[in-house]
């Protein structure tokens, strides 16, 4: 599991929502190993963004880094993202509902 901290440069937080969401979207539906992806932004400061990835194993991890959309996804990250960094966390007690975003619970 890994949490991404994700400064947004200043006039990008659409695009980076635009990027996100296609690359979660195809990444949930397409990868059998890519378990859980979220994308969250402070309330104080949009951005500022947090991304959550549970995948199956490390072998699921790596099918990720390959795949189309995280190509795309990084290509694009320079003009969208100002700062990076990746923490590895154990997960201890997880909890979901097979929440799928849409327009309904979108806020």
């Amino acid at each position: 599991m890994n949490i991404f901290e994700l400064g947004i440069k200043a006039g990008k937080s659409r695009q980076y929502d635009e990027i996100a969401r296609s690359n979660i979207s195809s990444s949930v539906e397409t990868e059998s190993g890519t378990l859980a992806m979220y994308s969250l932004k402070r309330k104080d400061d949009l951005n500022q963004a947090y991304m959550i990835e549970i995948y199956a194993g490390k072998e699921a991890y790596k099918k990720h880094v390959d795949s189309e959309q995280y190509k795309a996804f990084i290509e694009r990250a320079p003009e969208i993202i100002d700062q990076k960094s990746k923490t590895d966390v154990t997960p201890q007690f997880l909890g979901d509902k097979q929440i799928v975003q849409n327009d309904e619970n979108d806020k």
